[in-house]
């Protein structure tokens, strides 16, 4: 099902990612991934995307460039959950956009939008 945000713009479509909604707070409540996470925010707050268009956003989301959902194995999953350099510090907006190009075009990972993706995310026309 897909979520859109108060302008209508798509945000998230849930039915692509089964793996993120099942069992993540397994995940997500590991100490080790809190720990990166705490850190990579306080290195980053600022959004990497955002500051790639010239722009400054608060970083509140750390993504994963490639899902950790992805991995076959639970020590394959808790290596890229846990890995500092496959996270990003994004802006709400930007997350989501993240997201939805993933979903569309059907990609392993992703760390970037290109300008009309960017300007979609944050409602620009």
């Amino acid at each position: 099902m897909a979520t859109r945000n108060r302008k209508g713009i798509r945000m998230y479509d849930r039915t692509k990612n089964i793996n993120l909604y099942s069992n993540s707070n397994k995940y997500y409540d590991d100490p080790v991934w809190k720990k990166v996470r705490e850190n990579h925010i306080k290195n980053f707050p600022v959004c990497e995307i955002c500051e790639k268009h010239g722009r400054t956003s608060a970083g509140e989301h750390v993504h994963h460039i490639i899902p950790w959902d992805s991995g076959r194995t639970e020590d394959i999953k808790y290596r890229l959950l846990r890995n500092p350099n496959n996270v990003i510090t994004l802006c709400k907006k930007c997350h989501y956009g993240v997201h939805d190009k993933i979903n569309k075009y059907r990609l392993t990972g992703c760390s970037e939008l290109d300008d009309e993706e960017y300007n979609a995310a944050h409602g620009y026309s």
